[in-house]
């Protein structure tokens, strides 16, 4: 329960799911629009690879940017021990 909780806490993993329900939600709306099957088939394949990309550069940003915070907290740790800590050197 506790993986499932941080799973949907997770930007990445949400948009991940969008991304999934879109790529099926996608072909079963085109079929509706009374599309030729052949070219519904490829405008799907076509959308569905738009998603895919987008939700991958998504993740791959969202996962850059939490990195960049991760290393700014520990450098402020680094720095916050060296000037406080008994790691700084003596006057």
């Amino acid at each position: 329960m506790v993986v499932l909780k941080q799973l949907l806490g997770s930007k990445k993993f949400i948009a991940l799911l969008v991304g999934l329900l879109a790529s099926v939600i996608t072909p079963l709306l085109i079929s509706q629009i009374g599309m030729d099957p052949a070219e519904a088939t490829a405008f799907a394949a076509g959308v569905s690879t738009k998603i895919a990309a987008m939700v991958s550069a998504y993740m791959v940003g969202q996962g850059l940017a939490d990195n960049g915070k991760e290393k700014a907290k520990i450098e402020a740790a680094a720095e916050a021990l060296i000037v406080g800590g008994s790691a700084a050197p003596a006057l």
